[in-house]
């Protein structure tokens, strides 16, 4: 309970055929020395089961995978990605990891890329505190990428 777990929620449909592969449970205030929150990774069988599949860690103070959303393929594999806020990283001014999807474990346990609030804007607080990838606003063929932070929305 004092982890939190379950706090955040994403069902991954990885392949996306329609069906969920993966569960990913966040535990934003999970703690262990040096490193805070958690997102658990559960693969979902046919008989209504979840299997730990693996899971990976913040920073400490960074309440990693308060958020936590499936986007588009990013890198061509044909596999949908994963991007999870840690708000209040960095000081307070937020971080968000991009994580890759893989087939058999759900998504790769080393982020492909860390976007910290601050290279985008000193003035940003919280970045990371909603994250949404299933846009493309400009309509290009490209993934968007909304970004909460307080009082503020940015759009990779």
């Amino acid at each position: 309970i004092g982890s939190y777990f379950g706090g955040e929620l994403c069902a991954l449909d990885l392949d996306s055929n329609g069906e969920t592969d993966f569960l990913l449970v966040g535990a934003p205030l999970y703690h262990e020395p040096q490193k805070e929150g958690k997102m658990f990774v559960y693969s979902l069988s046919t008989q209504v089961k979840l299997e730990s599949k693996s899971n990976v860690s913040g920073l400490s103070q960074g309440r990693f995978a308060a958020t936590i959303s499936s986007i588009q393929d990013l890198n061509g594999d044909g596999l949908k990605d994963v991007v999870v806020g840690a708000p209040l990283e960095n000081d307070y001014k937020g971080t968000i990891y991009i994580f890759l999807g893989e087939r058999l474990e759900g998504i790769r346990s080393k982020f492909s890329q860390r976007i910290m609030g601050q290279t985008i804007s000193p003035a940003l607080r919280f970045f990371g505190l909603s994250v949404s990838g299933d846009t493309n606003q400009e309509m290009e063929g490209l993934v968007d990428l909304a970004v909460g932070a307080k009082g503020n929305v940015v759009l990779l």
